[in-house]
């Protein structure tokens, strides 16, 4: 399924991809609004592509996986539990992202000032900037490399460890 406009979920709207029939790709090429009251999908691929759009509002979005082939801004709660791909573009965080299992792709993430980044398995992404004052990016799986940069807030959780920090990002 492919959405060329602007998608917006009031308040009081459902979205349920697991009545759509058989399992579907999404394509969502425009903004991408979640204030609904349900907010289930599909274990499928959902691609977020266009240039310069958000993803947002007050409901969190729990999408399995998704890639950003567009450059957008996070500015809600996107969770992405199997793979979060970044591919040749930036994805701006204002808001939470979760990758649960895997961020990837030859992209860039880069944390704004109210971006916090929770990655419970591994961090592949070629570019992960994190330097903006009062962003955070949290690493909480076990045994996990963490990405090489510069970070202003860096907590862990549960199992970790860390290679190659320069003393400033320990």
């Amino acid at each position: 399924m492919a959405f060329n406009g602007a998608v917006t979920l009031n308040n009081g709207a459902v979205w349920n991809e697991t009545i759509t029939g058989a399992a579907a790709t999404f394509t969502l090429s425009n903004n991408f609004t979640n204030n609904a009251t349900t907010f289930t999908t599909q274990a499928t691929a959902h691609t977020f592509s266009g240039a310069s759009m958000t993803i947002g509002g007050s409901t969190a979005t729990s999408i399995p996986t998704v890639t950003i082939t567009g450059a957008h801004t996070n500015s809600g709660t996107l969770t992405v539990s199997t793979l979060l791909t970044v591919t040749g573009v930036t994805l701006t965080n204002n808001g939470t992202i979760t990758a649960t299992t895997a961020l990837s792709g030859t992209g860039t993430l880069t944390q704004g000032n109210t971006g916090i980044l929770n990655i419970g398995g591994t961090s592949g992404i070629t570019t992960l900037t994190a330097s903006a004052v009062g962003n955070s990016v949290n690493y909480s799986g076990a045994a996990q490399t963490v990405h090489p940069g510069t970070y202003d807030d860096l907590p862990f959780q549960g199992a970790w460890q860390r290679h190659s920090l320069p003393e400033r990002q320990r």
